[in-house]
C-alpha cells in the first residue's frame, strides 16, 4: 500500500475513532469539529476541546485555595495564637470575623456561580478583599486576592453560552 493512501486512511480511522469517542462523552457538534479539524490538519495526538472556560476553573482553584486559607487562618490563628501581647481580644474577633466572612463569602460565590454570574462576581470579591483586609501584611495573599478580583469581573463581562 502507498504510503499517501496508508496516511488517508489512517487519518479517516483515526477521524472515525475520535467521532465516537466524543459522541460517547456527549460533547456538542463544535467540539467534535475541533478535534476532527485537528486530526485533519495531521496532527497525531487527540487534543479533546477543553470543556468550561479556563478562566472558569481558574477562579474555582484560586477561590478554593483562598477560601481554604481564610477558613485555616481563621481557625488557626483566631484560637491558638496568643493575642494578648498584640491588641488582645478586639484583634482576635476582628481576625476571626474578617477571614470567616470572606471564606463564607467565596464559597458561596463559587457554589452559585452558575445560577448568575454578577451575583457570583460581586460575593467573590467581597470575599475576596475582606480576607485580604486581614492578611494585609503576608502580600502574597492581598495579591492572590487582587488577581481573584480581576478573574471574576473578567468571568462576568463574558457571554454565558459557553457555560462556567
Amino acid at each position: 500500500m502507498p504510503a499517501l493512501a496508508r496516511l488517508t486512511v489512517s487519518v479517516k480511522i483515526g477521524a472515525n475513532l475520535r467521532q465516537i469517542a466524543a459522541d460517547a462523552q456527549g460533547s456538542s457538534s463544535r467540539e467534535r469539529f475541533q478535534s476532527l479539524s485537528l486530526c485533519s490538519m495531521g496532527q497525531s495526538s487527540y487534543i479533546p476541546a477543553v470543556r468550561g472556560s479556563r478562566l472558569g476553573t481558574g477562579i474555582l482553584v484560586l477561590g478554593g485555595l483562598l477560601a481554604a486559607a481564610y477558613l485555616l487562618g481563621a481557625i488557626l490563628g483566631g484560637f491558638l495564637i496568643d493575642w494578648e501581647d498584640d491588641g488582645g481580644d478586639n484583634d482576635r474577633w476582628f481576625w476571626i470575623l474578617f477571614l470567616l466572612a470572606g471564606a463564607l463569602l467565596l464559597v458561596a460565590g463559587l457554589y452559585l456561580a452558575n445560577r448568575s454570574r454578577s451575583l457570583a462576581a460581586g460575593l467573590v470579591s467581597l470575599g475576596a478583599l475582606l480576607g485580604a483586609v486581614a492578611t494585609f501584611w503576608t502580600i502574597v495573599v492581598p495579591l492572590a486576592a487582587a488577581v481573584l478580583i480581576v478573574l471574576s469581573v473578567l468571568w462576568a463581562r463574558q457571554p454565558t453560552a459557553t457555560g462556567y
